[in-house]
């Protein structure tokens, strides 16, 4: 039981310095984000609870749920879908349309209720398909409605060709007092076969 305390108290403290690192990442300094992604993996324990793992997620053409769903068979942890009230159309350029008049709007569309309680969980992964280089106009309006303060939050997208984009950024931008990890980003036509990639980076996070 002593031992038990004492590694609790070891990770509280750690984790407490990765969310002041995060703070000060905020202001810019790339060498202060990487400090805090390096604290927050020292402080995970092999074996994360996978009941303290949310992958969270929005996704148009089934390529990130599909993802989604690869991440939480390797880590664990609850799937929440990211759905508009209003959903996007089926046709391309109609979404296309919407998106832009949403981003220069800066419109955080409502989505349905995800019926959990942010409180219960530790670790955070945020998936999205890559659109106009970042996540999703729904991501946005989680990450406005949710608070991720100390939480470890890492973004993964699924894309064309973009990668990551800016997609940390604007995360980060959003969820200052998150200790931000590192992201993933797989092409859509491969995400079938990503489990392998996939595991890698969950290891290197300190979540498999």
């Amino acid at each position: 039981m002593k031992h038990q305390s004492s590694s609790f108290g070891r990770r509280a403290f750690l984790l407490g310095l990765a969310g002041a690192a995060a703070l000060l990442g905020s202001a810019g300094s790339g060498s202060t984000l990487s400090l805090a992604a390096e604290i927050a993996r020292a402080a995970t324990p092999s074996g994360t609870d996978p009941r303290r793992i949310l992958i969270v997620f929005y996704s148009r053409s089934g390529n990130t749920r599909e993802l989604a769903g690869e991440l939480q068979s390797i880590c664990g942890g609850r799937l929440a879908e990211l759905q508009p009230q209003v959903p996007y159309s089926s046709d391309y350029n109609a979404t296309v349309e919407r998106f832009r008049e949403e981003r220069a709007g800066g419109v955080t569309p409502p989505i349905k209720p995800l019926g959990i309680d942010i409180r219960d969980y530790d670790a955070v992964l945020i998936g999205s398909p890559s659109w106009g280089g970042s996540v999703a106009p729904p991501v946005w309006t989680f990450l406005k409605e949710n608070d991720l303060a100390g939480k470890r939050v890492a973004v993964f997208i699924t894309h064309g060709g973009s990668g990551l984009g800016h997609a940390e950024e604007d995360v980060r931008a959003r969820a200052p007092k998150a200790v931000l990890l590192e992201g993933f980003a797989r092409a859509g036509r491969s995400v079938g076969t990503a489990r392998s990639a996939a595991a890698s980076w969950l290891k290197r996070i300190g979540l498999a």
